[in-house]
């Protein structure tokens, strides 16, 4: 996925050094920030441009099959993986707002969390209350290199009052 420029980038008049060619092929610009493009094409099993709604990515990346497969009794995890400003938070949490609370916009900018779990409890109340009785675990957490720390940091993103769980 290619995330869509944040507002700081924007307003400092960063450009985009990725686009989305087809569902399979990104062009990355590897010269960027110089007076010439230099393009190189790369080839995935899917590639999601920046425009893409959370909606999309959230049906295209298979944590719908992953859903079922742990209301059938198997754990189940999604990893996002990559440098810091690529898109993990944007894809995983979304937009982060200070507003006063969900607004439609809001609803719409829902990503692979929010979308997940509200997936997984509509399943379950779906059920007949005497068919099945389920136990659901969550964790939400990020691994990280902090400055001037020789080993990884892990944060859980869900009490972050907890510092590092190492």
């Amino acid at each position: 996925r290619v995330r869509p420029l944040v507002s700081h980038e924007v307003n400092h008049g960063e450009a985009v050094c990725c686009e989305v060619q087809d569902a399979t092929t990104i062009h990355v610009n590897v010269a960027a920030g110089s007076s010439k493009a230099v393009w190189r094409q790369y080839t995935f099993d899917a590639c999601l441009s920046p425009d893409c709604s959370q909606k999309k990515v959230f049906q295209d990346c298979g944590v719908t099959s992953l859903l079922e497969q742990a209301l059938q009794g198997y754990s189940a995890t999604v990893l996002a993986y990559g440098q810091t400003g690529s898109g993990k938070t944007h894809t995983m949490v979304g937009r982060v707002s200070d507003g006063p609370g969900p607004t439609e916009e809001g609803k719409r900018d829902d990503a692979l969390v929010m979308r997940s779990a509200k997936r997984l409890f509509r399943r379950i109340a779906a059920e007949p209350a005497d068919a099945v009785r389920f136990f659901v675990s969550v964790s939400f957490s990020e691994v990280y290199n902090s400055p001037g720390s020789v080993n990884e940091c892990v944060c859980d993103l869900l009490n972050p009052a907890s510092r590092n769980l190492q």
